[in-house]
């Protein structure tokens, strides 16, 4: 149960801004200068904490969904066609660097948990009150927060300027992709080494990046560079850590009552704000809103497509834990919103009736997990295959089909494809397995299945990252220059 709901403000850094349950209790008392409050403990964990709050911002956590399902084969835009035409434009690939406005969102939030992020780093080593131990710890949870924000930015839009630290212009050029996956493999690295597992943080400091998570997401970053080994070993320590397990129940990982749990590695913390119902300072997760039917409780945005239904196998219980139809009844309600485009709904994002926040629709207090442990497992699979070890391939693939057919031996039987046959197999237990949780356009991306597999205006050579936002491009006085075909 999520225990600590507090806003914090920073000083003259930060006007304001939602912060998460658990870990993000902090309360600054007093006037201090800069210097003085850089110095404390306090002080730098305040602006990690403001690093973590990015990701929090609807401006980021919408955009998850928009780019990660939207724009794939998984989810349309769905709702009345007048209605965030943006999204429109992003799932037929017709976003131009001016009329991008999810892009613009994207690259600002991020670089903003950049910024906050590079605050923190500059000033650990003014820190007066803690050991060398916990300043690495604290320097490492910062490095791994924009080590992730960068990896978001990479696969987005290729080579981006490097800030590294705050006070950086912002008439930087772009460094290429390689040097940016360089920078991420050094703050992964960095953090593997100083952070503490999950189980080593206390019940309060839950949500907190952990070595475990550095190691999922750094072997994540290999496996799209290709690097097969070097993710293959970082997805094998993950593994062996014994920290994760897969849940026995696959649907409760995407309720309440279900978060941070022994499959979940890292998690994005929400919670309904008891007494703040504003979008912008409440910790509530605005995804919710977005996808719940239309004049019921939400806006009908981002519809799962019958195609997502029909990848189910017969009798795979992860369609109904991931799709909701149209009709359906729960808790009394009946869930049929106007404007429906496909007659299907996600259920992960889903809050039912008896749970659903009272100052603000747009409070929802269900996290959104970023990596798991079925995730690593179906990473690690297709990692060993590139290295000729089928054997482990279809060994790890069988064990997310395993907790999927819950003891019922007449679905989902074992695969035992060879060849490209098993790497389908992949792919297909990846889509099933993951559906709706904002990995499918990267996984199509990275595959090199974008012509395949999406909407026809995909065109090879253009398509695989997004355009820069124009406004960007004009603030850096042309310095920043836009990706081929835009």
């Amino acid at each position: 149960m999520k225990i600590y709901k507090i806003l914090i403000l920073i000083g003259f850094l930060i006007a304001g801004f939602s912060c998460s349950d658990d870990f993000l209790e902090k309360s600054p008392k007093g006037e201090e200068s800069a210097d003085q409050f850089y110095k404390t403990k306090r002080g730098i964990d305040a602006q990690i904490i403001a690093a973590y709050s990015e990701l929090k911002n609807y401006r980021y956590a919408s955009n998850r969904f928009f780019l990660g399902d939207v724009a794939s084969d998984d989810a349309t835009k769905g709702s009345e066609p007048g209605d965030f035409v943006t999204a429109k434009e992003i799932e037929e690939f017709r976003a131009t660097a001016s009329n991008f406005q999810f892009g613009t969102w994207w690259w600002t939030r991020i670089y903003r948990g950049i910024f906050y992020a590079n605050v923190a780093i500059s000033n650990i080593d003014e820190l007066e009150d803690v050991t060398e131990s916990e300043k690495n710890q604290l320097l490492a949870e910062a490095r791994f927060l924009r080590a992730y924000y960068y990896s978001e930015l990479v696969r987005s839009y290729g080579g981006v300027p490097l800030r590294t630290a705050p006070d950086q212009p912002i008439d930087q050029p772009r460094a290429s992709a390689e040097e940016v996956y360089n920078l991420i493999e050094e703050d992964y690295s960095f953090a593997i080494q100083n952070l503490p597992e999950k189980s080593q943080y206390p019940a309060e400091d839950m949500g907190r990046a952990t070595k475990g998570a550095a190691q999922a997401l750094l072997g994540k970053v290999y496996l799209y560079q290709e690097k097969w080994q070097q993710a293959k070993e970082a997805f094998q320590k993950v593994i062996n850590s014994g920290e994760y397990s897969l849940d026995p129940s696959y649907s409760s990982m995407f309720t309440v009552a279900g978060e941070n749990g022994v499959e979940s590695i890292f998690e994005i913390q929400f919670f309904e704000s008891e007494s703040e119902a504003d979008t912008w300072r409440n910790g509530g997760n605005f995804t919710t809103v977005f996808i719940m039917p239309r004049n019921i409780w939400g806006w009908g945005i981002m519809q799962p497509t019958q195609a997502l239904y029909d990848a189910y196998e017969s009798g795979d219980p992860r369609r109904e834990a991931t799709i909701i139809l149209r009709g359906e009844v729960i808790e009394g309600e009946v869930q049929e919103g106007s404007d429906d485009q496909t007659g299907l709904y996600s259920r992960k994002d889903f809050l039912p009736p008896s749970e659903r926040p009272v100052l603000n629709v747009k409070n929802s207090p269900l996290n959104e997990i970023i990596i798991r442990l079925a995730d690593v497992y179906l990473m690690y699979a297709e990692a060993a295959y590139h290295l000729g070890d089928e054997t482990t391939a279809k060994m790890y693939v069988n064990m997310v089909r395993e907790r999927a057919r819950n003891g019922d031996n007449t679905i989902l039987p074992d695969v035992t494809a060879s060849g490209t046959a098993l790497l389908d197999a992949i792919y297909h237990e990846r889509r099933v397995e993951l559906g709706l949780e904002h990995h499918r356009y990267w996984d199509v991306i990275r595959t090199g299945r974008g012509q395949e597999l999406l909407h026809p205006n995909f065109t090879p050579g253009k398509h695989e990252l997004f355009p820069i936002p124009q406004s960007e491009i004009d603030a850096s006085k042309g310095v920043l220059t836009q990706n081929p075909g835009y």
